[in-house]
């Protein structure tokens, strides 16, 4: 587990390699959650969670902190969008007189991975999920659905790989499995797409980001749309506030 020498030099977070041991079997969702599987359990849509997700950050009753707190991520994360909007409209946006039209949905379908889900909501997605299965018998007692931990997800990413993605080390690899800022036509496309791992596993590389866990933090590991090659390799990952929504981030389940 861990970034080579190399991606260490390419990579903004990363770990030197180092040597794991998942003492259990897991079964991993072969995609991630798709809008239908959520709407399913959860009964909203895409355009819910961007809407709520919009309403926090521009409605003028809503909490200044939070706004201040997704301002800090943004410039820290995105500092050319934050310099494409100007001080002035950002002065408005965090004092909350800024109005916007609704932010665009990056592919929207059944077939389409979730997102605009924060951490909390996907952990609120498994736990319903397993009470009804357990209802309905399709999971023995026992078990659960959860999110992965940051070592079960890298582990089912290479697929028993040690290269930059599970199929090799170039970007043409990359393009064989993953929709990524070179492929993407700058949208999420339905799951199941590309070419899957040695394990059968779609969209580890690309389409959006995952939640896992990392000991008490949350990281979104696999890269997105938006990612160059180097943010989709199996060993990249990112810590992120878990209140935090964005069209770039969903999950899969354990």
């Amino acid at each position: 587990m861990g970034s080579s020498i190399e991606e260490e030099l390419e990579h903004r977070y990363s770990e030197p390699q180092h040597l794991v041991h998942i003492s259990y079997p897991f079964k991993i969702g072969k995609c991630e959650v798709t809008q239908g599987q959520w709407y399913r359990v959860m009964r909203t849509t895409v355009s819910d969670k961007r809407d709520e997700q919009q309403r926090l950050v521009t409605n003028p009753n809503s909490n200044i902190i939070e706004r201040l707190r997704i301002l800090a991520g943004a410039i820290i994360f995105e500092p050319k969008k934050v310099l494409e909007r100007g001080l002035w409209n950002l002065a408005k946006w965090i004092i909350g007189r800024y109005e916007v039209n609704p932010w665009p949905i990056r592919g929207e379908g059944d077939n389409y991975p979730m997102f605009y889900v924060n951490y909390y909501e996907a952990n609120e997605f498994c736990a319903k999920l397993t009470k009804l299965a357990h209802a309905n018998g399709r999971l023995p007692q026992g078990h659960e659905y959860r999110l992965p931990t940051e070592e079960e997800w890298e582990y089912a990413c290479r697929a028993g790989s040690t290269t930059r993605f599970a199929n090799g080390n170039d970007d043409s690899n990359l393009n064989e499995m993953g929709w990524y800022s070179d492929n993407s036509d700058w949208t999420t496309h339905p799951v199941g797409m590309k070419h899957p791992n040695g394990w059968g596993l779609y969209d580890m590389h690309g389409n959006v980001e995952e939640w896992c866990k990392s000991k008490n933090d949350c990281i979104i590991r696999g890269g997105t749309w938006i990612s160059i090659s180097s943010g989709c390799t199996s060993s990249y990952g990112e810590y992120r506030h878990p209140k935090t929504r964005s069209h770039t981030i969903g999950f899969r389940v354990v």
